[in-house]
């Protein structure tokens, strides 16, 4: 959902916790069968929805957790902080950590459902490692551009796979990569004929680093789609 910069309010908690029952529907927990439910406000306003997903036949560490979702997609759409998040169950600490990477984390308010009362990423982290610990200063979902090109050989043209390598390329622009300084982005046409992409996004922690096919995994699922879909 789109909208203007939005004020914090007392109806902002009960807003996000009145759309986790539609994000935990949209879950896909082929494994664990246990659905969560994920929604944040964008500093532009915008509402993202998040669910868990998981995949059978692959490992646990292909899951993209409810508010990995949330991030991901935010960083999909280039919304530059997240000002508040509710979720459906406490997070894991796999989550603080990655959400400990934002722009604004130490502001963050987080409504765990069924309070409206916020807590901070302070709360549930309290000792924290991030950015700061390994002299970094960028921040998740600041504005990025690594001034990537494509060589010669890989010159704009015509064909469908052309195309799909300049969507690629535009989100390894995007990506956020402070630590191993190689940006890197997905691109995946739906067998719908629908293009979507993802950007790396990586973590002081490294391993809640979350993959650029995640993200397309997750701009795919935003657009109605499916593993089965991807061509």
């Amino acid at each position: 959902a789109g909208g203007k910069p939005y004020k914090a309010d007392s109806s902002e908690g009960q807003v996000l916790l009145n759309q986790l029952e539609t994000a935990r529907q949209r879950a896909r927990p082929e494994v664990s069968h246990f659905q969560v439910g994920a929604a944040a406000y964008g500093e532009s306003g915008r509402i993202f929805l998040g669910m868990n997903l998981e995949f059978r036949g692959v490992g646990l560490e292909c899951t993209i957790h409810a508010e990995e979702f949330v991030v991901a997609s935010a960083l999909n759409h280039r919304e530059t902080r997240i000002r508040a998040l509710a979720v459906s169950r406490p997070p894991c600490g796999y989550c603080r950590q990655l959400l400990s990477e934002l722009g604004g984390a130490s502001d963050l308010r987080i409504y765990i459902a069924p309070s409206t009362t916020p807590m901070s990423l302070e709360d549930l982290l309290p000792f924290s490692f991030g950015p700061a610990d390994l002299g970094k200063d960028q921040r998740l979902l600041s504005s990025q551009h690594h001034s990537l090109i494509l060589d010669a050989a890989h010159s704009p043209a015509e064909s469908a796979l052309d195309r799909l390598t300049e969507l690629a390329l535009e989100f390894a622009n995007a990506s956020y990569s402070p630590y191993t300084q190689c940006p890197s982005g997905v691109a995946i046409r739906l067998k719908s004929g629908v293009e979507v992409g993802g950007s790396y996004a990586e973590n002081a922690a490294f391993n809640p680093s979350i993959s650029p096919l995640k993200a397309a995994m997750v701009a795919a699922t935003v657009a109605g789609g499916s593993l089965a879909e991807m061509s």
